[in-house]
């Protein structure tokens, strides 16, 4: 309960400026390089959502452009790995 009760107060600011958004699923993540109006090229990362918590439209797809994309995934038993070329190359690499 402690722990639960310290993450729920770290997260708060986080939700309510939203920064941190919940009950949204990464369908798909795109690198695109767009030029600005300078004609100089800014890299953008094309992020694809699905949005569950919209109680209208649940699942409703949403596309938005980031700047960066920072991929965290944990595993214990079952091992999620994303779709991308060459990694399976290095999937099966121990890490220390």
């Amino acid at each position: 309960t402690e722990t639960h009760n310290y993450l729920k107060a770290f997260a708060k600011p986080f939700i309510e400026d939203g920064s941190l958004r919940l009950g949204k699923e990464v369908v798909k993540v795109e690198e695109r390089s767009l030029p600005n109006a300078s004609g100089n090229v800014n890299d953008k990362w094309r992020v694809v959502l699905r949005d569950w918590a919209d109680s209208v439209n649940p699942g409703k797809e949403l596309e938005e452009l980031w700047d960066a994309v920072v991929v965290c995934v944990g595993w214990y038993d079952n091992p999620v790995w994303p779709e991308m070329q060459g990694l399976d190359e290095i999937r099966f690499r121990k890490w220390y």
